[in-house]
């Protein structure tokens, strides 16, 4: 799997360099247009049909990072930040398994 980092992709590229962390990186170009097309449903539903297209998208998430880890989208959990994730404990320790607690 080959990761696309071209302007197109990541359209700040053009103007900046990025040297910082995850939080306030640049937007993903894809992102940005998914996020825009989440708020327009959200401001003619309502906040409450969100989950309605979170979880499909956060399913879709799992599976491109199991591909990436070479490993089964039931091993890759998706916590909001590290709180929950401490809170939840580790995966109970199997031989050959990997399991991959992912911060989206």
């Amino acid at each position: 799997m080959t990761f696309n980092k071209s302007e197109t992709r990541f359209p700040s590229k053009a103007h900046h360099i990025y040297l910082a962390h995850c939080g306030i990186s640049p937007l993903y170009a894809p992102a940005a247009k998914r996020a825009s097309e989440l708020l327009t449903e959200q401001s003619l539903h309502g906040g409450g049909h969100f989950m309605d297209f979170y979880n499909p998208e956060l399913d879709g998430f799992k599976e491109q990072a199991a591909l990436l880890l070479q490993t089964s989208a039931d091993h890759i959990a998706a916590v909001r930040n590290t709180g929950p994730g401490g809170i939840h404990g580790p995966s109970p320790f199997q031989p050959r398994r990997r399991d991959y607690h992912v911060h989206p």
